[in-house]
């Protein structure tokens, strides 16, 4: 009862009396197992999950808990190798799969995290949060087409996330210098969100900054090339959006630059 009310203290203490006095069933050990990690008392949980397996061999709760267990604990290749073991047996296991993907994050081992992602998205099991991770994991890559058709698809997406999420990923493509990318997908952020978003998540958002950040990167890389004219145009845009002293003056100096190379000609 005590467990069903999400009370895991009283719980816990009254799945270990039950034991004390001689209840030695499987069961009881997972339930104990999970009380433990809901606590966050991992050592302990892990403790009551090998218990739980050694009495009830086939509970699939008892070996997800102790893999749970094991990567709270960063113990990642111990996890990997219990994970190989159950997907050898269930190959569908979405959690099984899902519990893979952290660990190899875990090891560092990126490319095989994103094989394990994709055998997910395969299986129709991606939600939106986890496209913005596969994204992730390719730009981390520098695979930035399929990073981008990953952010892309999250956007696109039935369900969506708080609008700092995908803000975050126009700042991604603004910083690899993907700006016509980043100007698309912010265009997006807008026509999904319009105003319907609180103060909080406007603070969060930061749309205008963004924009403007990467039409002021975009210009000075124009800049870079001499393409003056492109530039002044974008950095005339940023200047719309968001008036900066410091980018006024640099706006000026290049129409200069421009005027010059006018004269010139």
């Amino acid at each position: 009862v005590e467990l069903s009310l999400g009370k895991f203290k009283e719980a816990s203490e009254n799945f270990s009396k039950s034991i004390s006095l001689g209840e030695g069933d499987g069961v009881t050990y997972v339930a104990l197992g999970y009380c433990y990690y809901t606590l966050q008392q991992f050592v302990s949980a892990e403790n009551a999950y090998r218990m739980g397996i050694l009495l009830f061999p086939e509970s699939k709760n008892a070996r997800n808990g102790l893999v749970n267990c094991l990567i709270e604990t960063s113990r990642f290749n111990e996890a990997l190798a219990l994970l190989d073991e159950l997907l050898a047996r269930q190959s569908d296991d979405v959690i099984g799969h899902r519990a893979r993907v952290h660990a190899l994050q875990g090891l560092g081992r990126e490319r095989d995290a994103v094989v394990a992602m994709e055998t997910l998205k395969r299986m129709r099991e991606l939600k939106t949060q986890d496209l913005l991770s596969l994204g992730d994991l390719y730009h981390n890559l520098n695979l930035y087409e399929l990073s981008l058709q990953n952010y892309q698809e999250a956007i696109d997406d039935k369900q969506k996330l708080s609008i700092h999420r995908y803000v975050r990923v126009a700042s991604i493509l603004m910083n690899r210098g993907s700006y016509q990318d980043c100007f698309s997908y912010l265009e997006k952020i807008q026509q999904i969100f319009g105003s319907n978003y609180n103060a909080q998540d406007e603070r969060a958002s930061k749309i205008d900054e963004v924009e403007v950040a990467a039409l002021i990167e975009h210009g000075r890389m124009l800049v870079g090339i001499r393409d003056y004219e492109k530039a002044v145009k974008l950095l005339e845009q940023a200047e719309a959006i968001k008036s900066q002293p410091r980018v006024s003056r640099y706006l000026e100096s290049i129409r200069n630059l421009l005027l010059t190379s006018r004269v010139r000609l």
